[in-house]
């Protein structure tokens, strides 16, 4: 399942495809769609992103039929564009409720939930949101582009900040 804010799927879906790379499998994924217009993959909802308090009460009321349904299967989640949401909550207080919507839907082994938060989006008032993020994660990775001096094709850098197994922390590499 991908959970998409703000047209974000979308957005990776054209770059994927000016890659030159597979898109098609996208057409098949489910998708809770939290704001936005366009529409990628099976949507099985649609949540307003205007009115944070709204959009948990939506959220739980969809979610945790869908996650209760599928409780017993090994369930991928892919969270993408959060930091976009993080910049439409209204105050500290909307940020820490979207925090504990986080931490309510990860306490189960067989789900498995990816956090994609573009961190130069977010401002220095809400920087402590990634703190609290990293936090409740038990894997944190960053990825940045980058280009060496020498080199002229840019490549992505990946770093693993925390994990778990204490030996992957550390790791580093070049895509």
């Amino acid at each position: 399942m991908i959970i998409d804010i703000l047209d974000t799927l979308s957005l990776y879906k054209t770059q994927i495809g000016l890659a030159k790379l597979e898109v098609e499998f996208l057409d098949n994924v489910e998708v809770i769609k939290v704001g936005g217009r366009l529409n990628v993959g099976k949507v099985l909802a649609r949540l307003p992103a205007s009115d944070i308090p709204k959009l948990i009460k939506d959220f739980e009321l969809t979610c945790t039929p869908y996650f209760s349904q599928n409780e017993n299967k090994q369930t991928i989640v892919v969270v993408l564009g959060l930091s976009k949401l993080f910049l439409l909550a209204e105050s500290k207080f909307e940020a820490l409720m979207l925090i504990d919507l986080l931490v309510e839907y990860e306490n189960s082994q067989k789900k498995t939930i990816f956090y994609f938060v573009n961190m130069d989006v977010l401002d220095d008032g809400s920087r402590y949101v990634m703190s609290l993020l990293e936090e409740l994660a038990t894997t944190v990775i960053r990825a940045v582009r980058a280009k060496d001096e020498e080199e002229t094709k840019p490549y992505v850098h990946v770093m693993v900040l925390k994990a778990i197994n204490t030996e992957m922390e550390g790791f580093k590499l070049k895509l």
